[in-house]
């Protein structure tokens, strides 16, 4: 890099960097996006059409459990 590129960019830091200290001290937001910019909402529940998994797995699967779940009575952990 050239000489001239360098004391380019260094000219922009500087005056961003002045830029933010000036905002810093008038207590303006720092913020350079808005959170809600970034945010995903969330997925939708998808239910399981149970004739299509009986059809694809056989008729007699169990169906799983989370694993904070508690096993029903009579039942094995």
């Amino acid at each position: 890099m050239d000489s001239k590129g360098s004391s380019k960019d260094d000219e922009l830091r500087k005056k961003r960097n002045q830029d933010l200290i000036k905002r810093m001290r008038e207590g303006d937001s720092l913020k350079t996006m808005d959170s809600f910019s970034s945010w995903y909402p969330p997925r939708p529940i998808i239910k399981k059409d149970p004739q299509a998994v009986s059809k694809l797995y056989g008729p007699n699967i169990a169906p799983l459990k989370a694993s904070d779940e508690q096993p029903a009575e009579g039942e094995e952990k």
